[in-house]
This record gives C-alpha cells, structure tokens and sequence, in this order.
C-alpha cells in the first residue's frame, strides 16, 4: 500500500465519539451503512480510529475494493479481502468484521493494513513539520503563546494548532493525518463519520486543508443520537443498554414471535430464523431513521411484522418464497426464466416500474449517506407486492399468466433479498 492509488475514498470514525453504548454505535453502524451496507459491526472498542479505502472506477457501478485501518491499538479489524463490486455494495464495517448478521467473536480471516492518525499522533516529529509548514505559508501564526489558524474569512473560531506550552491537539493530528493519507494514497474522497458535535471541527479542519492546497474532496457524515422512550442513554444516569444485551434481548424477543408463527419449525431452526429475525431488526430500527435525528427506539415497532420494520420485510420475502415453492410443487420441470413477462394489469406494471428503480436508489442511497432511502424504497416494494397478490390470482391464473406472476414475485424477491442483503441483513426463506 506505499505506491500511490487513484480512485480511493477514505472513510474514517473518529475515537473521541466512540463508546460501547447502544446510542453511538447505532448511529455509527447507521451512517456507515448509508455508505456501505453489509457486513455489520456490533461491538466498539473505545479510543480506536478507522479508516477504509475503497477502490471504484468512475461510474461507481463496478470495480474493485480493497479495505484499510487506522487504530490505535495495532489491532486489525477490516477486511481486505477483494471482490467485484455489485451495484454499490460498499461493505460497510467499524468494528470487528464478520459476515451480516454475525455475533461477537465470529471474525472473518482478513488481511490488513494500517496507517493514519493514530500513526501520526505518535510522531511530535510529524506534527511539528504540519505546523511548521502551516507558518511557512502564512496560514498559522502566534498568537498570545500558542499558535493559531485565524478563520475569519469562513467566518469560523480561532483554530490552535499548537498549544501555549508547545503541546499539540486533535487539530494538529487531524491536518497531519490528512496530509499524510493525501501523500500516501492520493484519494479522491476522505469522509470522516462522527457524532454532531464535531462538525465546527472538520469545518476548521477542511478549511485549513483547502488552504494548504488539498485537492482531495473532504467530507464530514454526522449522526445524531438515540434513546429510549423514557430517556436519552446516559452513562451518569446508568441506562446505557450495551449492544451485546440489545441484541441477545432481541434474538429472545425473535424466538417468541418465531414459535408462534413457525410451529412446523424444528427448534434449531427456529432459534436460526430468530436469530436473524432480532439482529436484523435491531439493524433495520437504526438503518431506517434519517441519520441525522433523534431516534427514540422501542422494542413493539423494531420487532412489528407489520410496518416499516426489518422483519416485515423478512416476512415479506419469506412469503414470496412460499409461492415459489408451491409452483414448483405443482409444475416442477417449467423454467420460469424463459417464461414471458405479461403486464397486463395496471399492478403489475406499477410493480415493473418500481423494480426498475433499484439500481438508481442504490446509488442514490450511497451518495447521500443515508440508507433510509433505500429502507423506503424496500418498504414501498414490500407493500406494492401486498398489493399485488391481494389482488390478482397468482397458482390459479391461467398458464402464461400465472407463470409471469410467479416471475415476477422472483425478481421481487431478488431485489428485497439484495437491498436487505447491502443492509447486512439476511432474508431466511421461512418465518
């Protein structure tokens, strides 16, 4: 990873807003997401910094990945392993990686490679050059001891680069860090997810970096909190619920609605569909809010087989799988994809048109940090489909018809299992 690479993006989560408590780590599984989807992180280790580069080609559509890391800990935690990038599945992962919808401890065997901030906060060397070069080109100065980046041009505070006593702060790393990552891998983007406090931080920061000269695209994705109806999650008040409670509370919460609605399982395949039932509720639950907002979480509406929730979906692909299934059960030797597509009714046509759109979603989801708008779409598709066998015949529709029904409910399924799928969720064919 010395030589220089082009059509590199840098994502970065900074550690001063990193905790083990349910409210960060939601909002940053929430924004990275919104960039990424895919594999989840579901437990933060405080005072670490990631970084990840992503290798794209200009459409965004196809190309390569690679991942790296930037902790201060020494410790790898993102995958480098390669693959072709399908749509924009930008695999997203803060923590310890494992595939969707894996627990604590099941880690994926990835190389790694690390650099960055936490690198460069233990070089006084390299920060001192970061604010030597800012005085050489009249951007820093001396002011009542420390020296300081005056900003009123962005109409921005005073930024102190180096302090009175000749210490340094987040501000010196953080230039220095983006130098350092500009000289090193030349990307095309750096994004920086934190929590909102910091946005005043990156403004001063990126301003500093555009006068430096950087030609790199510095971008900053702030999330906002959750909480739970009674309260806002506080440490001082000793209600932080710690992710790994949270989801054994929703895999339990899971297995109680899977032994009601799926008696004909065995009991290892019910605890299996709870399993991804809970967690991928508990994803959805977060995935599904504007990042940007207070969230408040209740247990009825994350794990509610009706409404905007993860296991509506599941349940709507679930039962698409069940009509699949019973066609094959009656007509097991047709090949349903050379049958021809007949959309003759204004449903089937309305369905079409929104298939349509996935790709276009997709992107726009990853351009705009948020996957609440891929959550929605899949949402309007799932209650479409509804719709959709509410109101047409589909095993007794008369052959021809019925086979581009049972088609058509195909690529329905094709498309929530892959949206669910960039959201790490997974889509068990029974519920």
């Amino acid at each position: 990873m010395g030589q220089c690479y082009r059509n590199r993006v840098c994502f970065g989560i900074d550690p001063r807003s990193t905790h083990d408590d349910f409210s960060s780590i939601s909002k940053h599984v929430g924004c990275l997401y919104g960039i990424c989807g895919g594999n989840a992180a579901l437990h933060l280790r405080r005072r670490r910094t990631l970084v990840f580069f992503l290798k794209t080609d200009s459409a965004l559509l196809r190309g390569r990945f690679e991942w790296s890391v930037d902790t201060g800990t020494g410790n790898s935690c993102i995958p480098g392993k390669r693959r072709p990038l399908e749509l924009v599945r930008f695999i997203g992962c803060l923590l310890d990686c494992r595939e969707p919808g894996c627990r604590n401890g099941e880690r994926s065997d990835h190389g790694f490679h690390q650099s960055g901030r936490a690198f460069v906060g233990k070089s006084l060397g390299l920060l001192a050059d970061t604010v030597k070069l800012l005085e050489e080109k009249g951007i820093a100065r001396e002011s009542e001891g420390a020296t300081v980046v005056f900003l009123e041009e962005e109409k921005l505070p005073v930024c102190i680069v180096r302090k009175s006593d000749g210490g340094y702060n987040y501000a010196t790393t953080d230039i220095a860090t983006i130098i350092s990552r500009v000289k090193e891998f030349n990307p095309d983007r750096i994004i920086y997810v934190t929590d909102e406090r910091q946005q005043l931080h990156f403004q001063q920061i990126f301003t500093i970096a555009r006068r430096l000269g950087c030609a790199t695209q510095l971008d900053h994705v702030w999330f906002g909190l959750m909480r739970l109806p009674e309260a806002t999650f506080s440490t001082r008040e000793g209600n932080v619920i710690k992710l790994e409670c949270l989801l054994d509370e929703a895999e339990k919460r899971a297995l109680d609605i899977v032994r009601e609605s799926s008696k004909g399982l065995d009991p290892e395949q019910q605890k299996e569909v709870a399993r991804a039932v809970g967690i991928g509720a508990v994803k959805y639950a977060d995935l599904s809010q504007n990042p940007q907002s207070l969230v408040t979480f209740t247990w009825d509406k994350a794990l509610s087989l009706e409404g905007n929730s993860g296991p509506y979906l599941q349940y709507a692909y679930a039962r698409i799988a069940s009509v699949r299934d019973k066609y094959r059960e009656r007509f097991p030797d047709v090949d349903l994809n050379v049958c021809e597509l007949k959309l003759s009714e204004p449903v089937e046509r309305a369905l079409a048109l929104k298939l349509a759109r996935f790709p276009e979603i997709v992107v726009r989801s990853a351009h705009a940090f948020k996957p609440s708008i891929l959550t929605d779409y899949l949402y309007d598709l799932a209650q479409a489909y509804s719709n959709f066998y509410q109101n047409v015949p589909f095993l007794k529709a008369e052959e021809g018809v019925r086979e581009s029904r049972v088609r058509l409910c195909g690529m329905i399924a094709a498309v929530l299992r892959k949206g669910l799928n960039l959201l790490g969720i997974e889509t068990p064919e029974r519920i």
